[in-house]
């Protein structure tokens, strides 16, 4: 019996101590896990993630050694390279797996990181807040793409406007053509093509009052807007020396900085024409710019070079016209037919004294009652019309007009009491009243003073 008690004591003591055995050899390695496991981390909690990682790479199955290995170190990790993105850290660049090389134009530091740090957090799926991170590290490199194109914009339009304040102080030098085409290579630049059309107006301006201010009648012209292309102007050397010793400089000068040929030869070359028709052109092409269209009329006034004899014609100067027409070496339609007026119109005008008649025939035509020993015609003319006026009284101050049809010589007014004409017979100067059925009522006769 004794025996059988010993027996059943081995049964439960045997199991016992070999369990205890089995305790006391397991309590060195927990004891070591553990305290690797502290240890990670307080290199985790120091930041120092390779220590951490290092030691719970020994350990990888005890505890949460294994989530933090594989999660929450690659989440530090990842976060540490966001925060860098955000400062610009470009020390953290080999971290990410990038060299100074990575680095282009159309590249930041803070993209590439945001980038890796993007691609770390998306690596994590679910793990804490790696998803709303990663957009966050999108949001990053869409920040710094933008920024980069506002600085590629900011930079091109400095350089826009650093060429157009260029292309605009060669406008105000006078370099019309060149600041042409500067201006056109900025396009749509601030107002850069209202300003190349600018220069070409000024240009056009410039010629013009050269052209006002000297008779252009026998200068050809071919005028370019190119840079490289030079304007070219011809006349004869007697054409430059009726003009005066003036104006091959001031041609010159109206060109400004533009290149300009003024050559003087008897003939011009088949591809130039009149200056004024070049020019006439060059406003066309203008079209509605600044005063463009009134241009090609001013051109053409400032070209009559008849308007003077006009002027003198429609001022009853005829003595003076038939002068001035006589000395004009110029193109003048229907010289001859004008000449021929002249002639025609000349004998009346002048001063005549009352040689028999009514003397106060003339005062009456204008309701005076005194009387009018002595008259003044002259005949005034325009381009398709002519009028007799009779001037009388002590300071020539009153005046009748009489008008009639060009080429004709019945000068004849119609008044309400009857028709009054004025006509010469026989080196006479007469002047006749009739009623309304022309029958004669008065008259007066006046010779040559």
């Amino acid at each position: 019996m004794k025996k059988l008690l010993q027996k059943k004591y081995l049964i439960f003591i045997i199991p016992a101590i070999l369990l205890l055995v089995l305790l006391i050899a397991a309590v060195p390695g927990a004891v070591y896990r553990e305290h690797h496991y502290r240890s990670a981390m307080n290199a985790l909690h120091a930041g120092d993630l390779s220590a951490a990682q290092e030691l719970l790479s020994d350990i990888p199955l005890y505890r949460d050694s294994e989530t933090i290995l594989n999660r929450e170190i690659p989440y530090i990790e990842a976060d540490r390279l966001m925060n860098a993105a955000e400062s610009g850290d470009s020390a953290m660049l080999e971290t990410a797996g990038y060299s100074a090389s990575d680095l282009r134009e159309d590249t930041t530091v803070a993209m590439l990181l945001y980038r890796a740090a993007g691609d770390a957090f998306d690596a994590l799926g679910d793990y804490k807040d790696s998803a709303s991170r990663a957009e966050e590290c999108r949001a990053g490199v869409d920040r710094e793409v933008r920024m980069l194109h506002d600085q590629a914009e900011e930079a091109l339009r400095l350089q826009r406007q650093e060429t157009y304040d260029r292309a605009f102080a060669l406008l105000e030098s006078g370099a019309y053509s060149e600041a042409h085409s500067v201006f056109e290579s900025l396009g749509d630049f601030s107002d850069s093509k209202t300003m190349a059309t600018e220069c070409l107006y000024r240009k056009a301006v410039s010629l013009y009052q050269f052209l006002s201010r000297y008779d252009v009648s026998r200068i050809y012209a071919l005028i370019s807007t190119d840079p490289n292309e030079t304007s070219i102007f011809s006349l004869s050397t007697a054409e430059a020396l009726r003009l005066g010793s003036s104006v091959v400089d001031e041609l010159s000068a109206a060109c400004g900085k533009d290149k300009s040929d003024i050559r003087l030869e008897d003939a011009p070359s088949a591809n130039l024409m009149l200056l004024k028709d070049a020019l006439t052109e060059l406003f066309h092409a203008l079209g509605d710019y600044g005063e463009s269209a009134s241009y090609p009329q001013r051109i053409a006034e400032a070209t009559d070079y008849t308007r003077d004899f006009f002027m003198l014609c429609s001022a009853g100067d005829l003595p003076g016209a038939q002068a001035w027409l006589q000395s004009f070496e110029g193109e003048f339609p229907d010289r001859n037919r004008w000449q021929e007026l002249l002639n025609l119109y000349l004998p009346y005008c002048g001063y005549w004294e009352l040689y028999s008649g009514d003397p106060g025939l003339l005062p009456y035509t204008i309701g005076q009652s005194s009387t009018a020993m002595s008259t003044f015609t002259r005949v005034i003319l325009t381009r398709d019309s002519s009028l007799l006026r009779l001037s009388f009284g002590p300071n020539q101050e009153y005046s009748i007009d009489l008008p009639c049809e060009l080429g004709d010589t019945m000068f004849v007014t119609e008044l309400e009491t009857g028709y009054y004409m004025a006509a010469l017979n026989n080196g006479h100067f007469v002047y006749h009243r009739y009623d309304t059925k022309w029958n004669p009522l008065s008259s007066c006769d006046f010779l040559p003073r």
